[in-house]
C-alpha cells in the first residue's frame, strides 16, 4: 500500500553570522537559535511564534497543511489575550 501523504523532508541552510540556522519545510521556514525555534508561515496561525523542539514546529505544519486544523490542546482561531492590569 502506498503512502497517502507523501514524505517531507526538511532542509537546513547554514548558520548565518549571528548563529541563527533556518530550515526550509513544506513552504514554511523556521528561524533557529539554541532552544528556539520561530515558524514563519503565512497563513499558519502561528506564524511568527517561538517553540523549543524544531521537531514540534515540522509537526505543526505537517498538521495545518494536511488537515487545515491544530492537534489538541492547540486553539484555533487563537482567543486574543486580555489586557494585563496595571
Amino acid at each position: 500500500m502506498t503512502d497517502l501523504i507523501p514524505h517531507h523532508t526538511p532542509r537546513t541552510l547554514p548558520a548565518d553570522s549571528d548563529g541563527w540556522v533556518v530550515t526550509e519545510y513544506r513552504g514554511a521556514s523556521v528561524d533557529s537559535l539554541k532552544h528556539n525555534n520561530i515558524l514563519r508561515m503565512p497563513g499558519h496561525p502561528f506564524d511568527g511564534k517561538i517553540f523549543g523542539q524544531l521537531t514540534h514546529v515540522l509537526s505543526l505544519v505537517d498538521r495545518w497543511l494536511d488537515h487545515g486544523d491544530l492537534p489538541r490542546p492547540y486553539v484555533w482561531p487563537v482567543p486574543p489575550r486580555p489586557a494585563r492590569a496595571r
